[in-house]
């Protein structure tokens, strides 16, 4: 996603930048950097990960995050299982999502991060949580939308 498919989205759902940031559970200075393509202070170039342009489609749909659990501020990881049973249907795979073609779906920078997602640690055994942008990714996902982009 470019900063000008973000901007357009932003200027589409006519929200201020604070509601855009805590629709998408981020921070104001992350949207800050979205809206510029550049980091703060150093204004070295930003790139817009893959899934934030499902989670504006989302968004821009009026879909919730999946599972989202308000209380909690993530995704439970039992959750994250049914939603790769209920994917997995949706393509017709006859299993759940393999983790390495969710990774391939989101463009995540690890393949294992699905299987962290699953387990809800990681190997180091830090938590590995599914925040409100991935769980708005993911049900775009399974509701078959297509990324954000400036051409809307």
């Amino acid at each position: 996603m470019t900063s000008d498919a973000f901007v357009c989205w932003l200027h589409t759902m006519q929200w201020t930048h604070a509601k855009a940031a805590q629709e998408l559970g981020l921070s104001m200075s992350r949207i800050d950097e979205m809206l510029r393509g550049a980091k703060r202070g150093t204004n070295t170039p930003t790139t817009i990960p893959a899934y934030m342009s499902l989670a504006c489609a989302a968004l821009a749909e009026g879909l919730p995050p999946f599972a989202w659990d308000e209380e909690k501020g993530l995704m439970p990881p039992e959750d994250f299982e049914r939603w790769r049973a209920e994917m997995g249907r949706e393509l017709d795979l006859g299993k759940p999502v393999p983790f390495r073609q969710i990774a391939g779906m989101l463009r995540l920078s690890s393949v294992e991060t699905p299987a962290y997602w699953a387990r809800g640690v990681r190997r180091d055994g830090k938590p590995a949580p599914i925040y409100r942008d991935r769980a708005l990714a993911l049900n775009a996902l399974l509701h078959g939308l297509m990324p954000w982009t400036a051409e809307r």
